[in-house]
């Protein structure tokens, strides 16, 4: 059956975009590694009203790249076409959405997705470490941490000056305030039904994003902290990268969900200069 479904999909995929007039709705999620991505991209998935990948490795550069995210849509879950009013996909590198694609790709809505440092870049130095022969040595980790934190201020200035809706939110928060934080999409997307704090896990294996343990029990949770020893010195390149990026976006005219400042021991720079509890911000009103 498998063998006759798949093909049959690729072509009515391919057919079905002769008559693709471009009426779907699009939206980004722009994150970083372990943020948490992966586990968003299948609440959206698990919407009615979304189709999408948890990450499609699309270079959205031309306008006609919204083809090629509904053909790869299609042939991942063996579909002829799309109906749902929404397509979305995950970026966390600058190659696959850089600043310029706001233009070219003029998304609808843009969700910034981060997390803090000290349990990302643990995760990173472990869960890829796992996966490569050389490891994941913590200055790689940093380095790319720091880089594309700069990356989403970039983007979200220029997403903000072109008056494109944006959603800023945390893991964090995500998990430890899950109902507001999905009552926050569900009106920032303008929905009329709800999103659910779970999904189905029937398909998940081989998809790309995480393919760790804990995305395959369905339901939004905290990670089990990875064992991976980060220096001092580390610690405080995330943490200060993660202060600076948290006072941007708490500038930016979007909308903003963040939850309670972590910092490691002995660094206490900006200890304080957030707010204790979960702050809900919205500065902008929009359709």
């Amino acid at each position: 059956m498998r063998a006759v479904v798949r093909p049959a999909a690729y072509v009515l995929s391919d057919l079905s975009l002769r008559w693709y007039r471009n009426p779907k709705r699009f939206a980004v999620i722009a994150a970083h590694a372990r943020s948490g991505s992966s586990l968003l991209s299948h609440l959206l998935k698990a919407h009615p009203d979304f189709a999408g990948c948890v990450e499609s490795f699309t270079e959205y550069v031309r306008p006609e790249d919204r083809r090629v995210l509904h053909r790869k849509i299609c042939r991942e879950n063996w579909r002829p076409w799309v109906r749902e009013p929404w397509l979305f996909d995950k970026a966390n590198h600058l190659q696959f959405f850089p600043p310029a694609a706001l233009d070219t790709m003029q998304p609808d809505r843009l969700v910034l997705l981060l997390r803090e440092p000290v349990r990302s870049l643990e995760s990173m130095v472990s869960y890829f470490g796992r996966h490569r022969p050389e490891g994941f040595p913590e200055e790689r980790a940093v380095r790319y941490y720091e880089r594309r934190l700069e990356e989403l201020l970039v983007l979200a200035e220029k997403a903000d000056a072109g008056g494109i809706p944006i959603l800023i939110l945390e893991y964090d928060f995500l998990v430890e305030h899950r109902q507001e934080a999905l009552t926050a999409l569900t009106e920032f997307f303008g929905l009329l039904e709800p999103f659910r704090d779970h999904y189905s896990t029937d398909r998940l294996q081989g998809e790309t994003g995480d393919q760790s343990a804990n995305i395959f029990k369905g339901t939004v949770g905290r990670t089990p902290r990875h064992e991976a020893s980060l220096s001092q010195a580390v610690l405080r390149r995330g943490e200060k990268a993660f202060a600076c990026a948290r006072t941007a976006l708490r500038t930016n005219n979007g909308r903003v969900l963040l939850s309670e400042m972590k910092t490691s021991k002995g660094f206490a720079d900006t200890k304080g200069q957030f707010d204790a509890e979960p702050r809900w911000m919205e500065r902008r009103g929009d359709s």
